[in-house]
């Protein structure tokens, strides 16, 4: 059966092209904020299941560092918003090498340290991407604007069971590379586009290492300071 197209649309009234508009507008919109709408209400609903925010005895921590063989995975867990992914190790600290390592997880800043050594390891994950963009952790920190100070990070590293408390929120713009900087203490820094959907500011969220000991740490090995003008932006 052929579907006459031209007596459907001849002699419609302009009511008609506005409804159809509004019903192909709002599919499209459906379409593109269908996973942040998805991660939201997975957030929300989880809520009552989250076990990462009950406090730590940070007052005494693991003295000593223990590797334990069936963490076989780098990755980073907050299940406050629902994130359990693979840590990538972005190739270098181009934007192009970067959101490479993103379409695989989150990915790490080659310049910063890293878990189990002194100073600011740096993470980035996005917010949102294109619908159509590469990838299966596109949405991956849509909700990391639920994080406050107290919340419980954890990352396995090296076989590593490192444990961080969220001490700071911060919102820059993409020209402010100082979040990259290096510290004296053992921090992680978790940072993505924000508002979700846009690329205008950064949101980065800093969280010290309460477990094991940080005082086992070892020196920074990566180069410092930063060599880069801006904060990649999918």
């Amino acid at each position: 059966m052929k579907i006459d197209f031209k007596s459907i649309f001849k002699n419609r009234s302009p009511v008609f092209y506005v409804f159809l508009a509004w019903i192909v507008s709002t599919i499209l919109i459906v379409y593109f904020v269908f996973p942040l709408v998805s991660a939201n209400v997975d957030y929300f609903l989880g809520q009552k299941k989250d076990t990462n925010t009950q406090p730590i005895n940070d007052s005494k921590p693991q003295a000593t560092v223990k590797k334990d063989p069936a963490l076989k995975e780098n990755k980073l867990i907050v299940s406050k918003i629902n994130v359990d992914a693979p840590i990538v190790e972005a190739a270098s600290i181009k934007d192009s090498d970067i959101l490479g390592a993103m379409e695989n997880g989150i990915a790490h800043y080659p310049v910063t340290s890293k878990p189990g050594e002194v100073g600011n390891a740096f993470f980035v994950g996005h917010s949102s991407n294109y619908r159509w963009a590469k990838g299966n952790y596109n949405f991956i920190f849509a909700n990391l604007n639920k994080l406050a100070k107290g919340d419980l990070i954890i990352v396995n590293f090296n076989q590593v069971k490192y444990v961080y408390k969220v001490f700071d929120v911060v919102v820059v713009p993409p020209e402010d590379v100082s979040v990259l900087g290096q510290t004296k203490d053992s921090i992680i820094s978790l940072m993505t586009c924000d508002p979700p959907g846009t690329t205008w500011k950064r949101r980065v969220v800093k969280a010290i290492q309460i477990e094991p000991d940080p005082k086992t740490n070892t020196a920074l090995t990566t180069e410092n300071p930063v060599p880069v003008n801006s904060l990649v932006g999918n």
